[in-house]
Parts: structure tokens; sequence; C-alpha cells
């Protein structure tokens, strides 16, 4: 699969999903899991607003009306973050937020992802675990006004990026409205075993003809090699006592 110039190798998973559906939480039990690279699309922009940057008020800004960051912006920070990455496998988590960031992903990154994993929580549910991580997260947008103003921009900016992807057939649901996180861990982890990447990849068509010859080729070699030897002996005596594997003489001629 294509990727950065500089990292052909690398694998991209987006992980999508309304804000509070549990997608660090579960990105975390893969990394945990398997080893793979988990970026935070957020993380990386209040990493950015912590560090005091040129572009730290204009994000912040942002993330306090729960609007989405300028695309250039966020590809820039995930390109850096992923050609740095450890492992084959990239876990972003947060990003695309919108459709045009699509493209521009695209454009700049010379890729698109493996596919998407998208968690699935309705709003009643959200709401009341953003207001929970309030307490403690000291995060800006984990407040009841900021909460409604995310999930409206999640239905109309976020929410046609799973549309689009559902229309390739690269979009994998997981229902994370109800269970514990190791519940629902469970069904995310089947998405990613050998098993199941096993049974997404078609195996290769024999060329056209090969597998009645080889069926023949074990028919022969089974009915050969199935007789005991003294079993065969046999046979060919019989078949050199047969007439039909007699020399025919003319009548009268003696030997």
């Amino acid at each position: 699969m294509g990727c950065f110039q500089s990292k052909p190798s690398k694998r991209v998973i987006f992980v999508l999903g309304g804000p509070g559906s549990g997608k660090g939480t579960q990105c975390a039990l893969l990394v945990e899991k398997f080893g793979y690279s988990h970026i935070s699309a957020g993380d990386l922009l209040r990493a950015e607003v912590a560090a005091g940057g040129p572009m730290a008020e204009s994000i912040n800004s942002y993330i306090k009306e729960g609007k989405i960051v300028p695309g250039k912006i966020m590809v820039v920070l995930l390109k850096s973050a992923i050609d740095a990455s450890a492992s084959e496998t990239v876990l972003v988590d947060g990003f695309p937020r919108a459709l045009a960031q699509v493209g521009l992903f695209k454009k700049v990154a010379r890729m698109d992802c493996d596919f998407v994993l998208f968690f699935d929580c309705d709003d009643e549910v959200l709401t009341a675990r953003l207001l929970e991580r309030g307490k403690t997260s000291g995060r800006a947008d984990d407040n009841l006004e900021s909460i409604k103003k995310r999930f409206v921009t999640f239905r109309e900016e976020s929410y046609p990026v799973i549309e689009l992807y559902e229309k390739k057939g690269k979009v994998k649901r997981v229902d994370s409205s109800v269970g514990t996180k190791e519940e629902v861990f469970a069904k995310v982890q089947a998405l990613f075993s050998p098993a199941g990447a096993a049974a997404a990849s078609p195996v290769p068509p024999a060329a056209p003809g090969a597998v009645e010859s080889a069926s023949s080729e074990d028919t022969r070699m089974i009915k050969t090699s199935g007789k005991p030897k003294d079993e065969k002996k046999a046979a060919a005596a019989d078949r050199k006592k047969s007439p039909a594997n007699r020399e025919e003489r003319p009548v009268g001629i003696g030997r």
C-alpha cells in the first residue's frame, strides 16, 4: 500500500466516531495488544497549543468553539507524526473530520487509509461520558455548551466522511454504546485478528485446468498407491491370463 515517500510501508487506519465514543481508549488497547502506533489528531493539536507555537492561539479558538481546525495545519502535523512512528501500522484517531481533509491528505501524504474503524454511539451516552470526563480532564471542550457544538459539527461535517468510505466498502463499524471497554474491545480485536485478515483476503484463483489436472493426478495416485503390493501382483497376473492379453495365433499353425 502507498504512503509517504519516505515511509512506503506504512499502513494507516483512520479511527472515527463521535466525541466520547471510545476512540482513544480502544486505540490504547490495540497498541497494547498488537504493538501498533497511535496518533491522536486532537492530542497533536493540544500539544501544539501547549508548546505555545505560532498556531497555538488559532488552534485553541477552533477547539473551544468545537470547530474543525483547518486541514493544512492538521495534515502537516499528521505527516510528521506518521513518518516518525515506530510501527508499520498506524492508528490515526480523530481524522479526517471533513471531506476536504480526505482530499488534502491524499494530496499531501500521497496515500489513503487501509480502512476506517468507526465507533457508533448515540448522543445521550456520549454526553454523559463527556460530562463525566470533564470533571477531571481539564479540556476546554468538555463542557455542555462545547459538547452540543461538537455534535452538530460531527453530524454535518464528519459523518459524510464515514458515508464516503462506506461507498468504497472501507468502513468497519463497532457499537460502542453498550458494554465495558473490554467487551467493546473483544469486537474490535476480532477485526484485526489474523483469522479475520485471512478471511478478508481472497485466495488467488488457480490457473485454468490446474484444479482438474491436480484432481486427476491425485485420483490416479490414490488408485495406484492405495492397493497392497500383493494385490497389485495378483491383478497383473490376471491381466496376463485374460484372453485379451494373449497372443492370437492362426488356427492350424504349430509352434
